[in-house]
């Protein structure tokens, strides 16, 4: 497949599932509560006075946050209905953010060595090179770029029920390419009709080859667990995340 062909893939399901996430993320405890969402404010650090660009910003929960923390923020996302209801998300919480709709693996009307720090949760689908070179060609020298996805080990199990919870089953880790999952975030009602998650596998290896081709050097990889404090809040995914990595975080400086 051809990065356009990605790039479509990826505006259609994000145009089909926003308002299914945003309900899902909204109604439950996830993973992004308990372990990414802190994580990456512990990885971005102080942002105060920064110029921030949030890339793949979804319901744009970091854009607000560093936009409270002091930063100038820019945030684009390639799905119009994302940055809808993350444009409602600052407006509710009384913070300014310059909002676009765009690809983060194509950003032509944003000029090279704009941003201080780069940031981008769960976002890098499809294109990762094509992805970082992009964001190393917006950040300024020396630049920060922090970013979380889901664990690619993680993402090539399958997880298998158990009496007490649930294990994970690893099959074909090493094996790249479009990979898919149906109704990956559930449905709004019963009654909708299936839909069809795709994104493309990558290792912790190609993550890693690719930050180094861009032009990054690796300052921190995170493979976060859950806090003890949050057992409470969702204990069969605290059990999972405490043996499993569902996510990668790293920190890295454009060289």
């Amino acid at each position: 497949m051809t990065k356009s062909d990605y790039s479509q893939i990826a505006r259609n399901q994000c145009e089909k599932t926003a308002k299914i996430y945003y309900s899902y993320r909204k109604k439950k405890v996830t993973g992004n509560d308990i372990i990414e969402i802190p994580a990456m404010r512990k990885l971005i650090g102080d942002v105060s006075g920064k110029k921030l660009l949030d890339a793949g910003c979804g319901f744009g929960t970091h854009s607000v946050y560093c936009a409270k923390m002091g930063a100038d923020v820019t945030a684009v996302d390639i799905s119009q209905t994302m940055i809808n209801i993350a444009r409602q998300e600052a407006e509710t919480a009384g913070v300014k953010i310059d909002f676009k709709v765009m690809d983060a693996t194509k950003m032509d009307s944003i000029e090279a060595n704009t941003f201080d720090i780069v940031i981008s949760s769960v976002a890098m689908c499809f294109g990762i090179q094509e992805f970082l070179n992009e964001t190393a060609r917006v950040l300024k020298p020396s630049g920060v770029f922090c970013f979380s996805d889901a664990h690619p080990f993680t993402g090539a199990g399958r997880k298998v029920k158990e009496e007490n919870g649930f294990k994970l089953v690893v099959d074909d880790y090493l094996t790249k390419g479009l990979k898919k999952h149906n109704n990956v975030f559930g449905k709004i009602d019963p009654s909708d009709e299936d839909y069809e998650w795709q994104w493309e596998h990558s290792t912790l290896e190609d993550y890693c080859l690719a930050l180094n081709r861009a032009g990054f050097l690796i300052e921190t990889l995170l493979e976060p667990k859950p806090e003890p404090e949050t057992k409470d809040l969702n204990p069969t995914l605290y059990d999972f995340a405490s043996k499993y990595p569902v996510f990668v975080l790293i920190r890295a400086i454009k060289k």
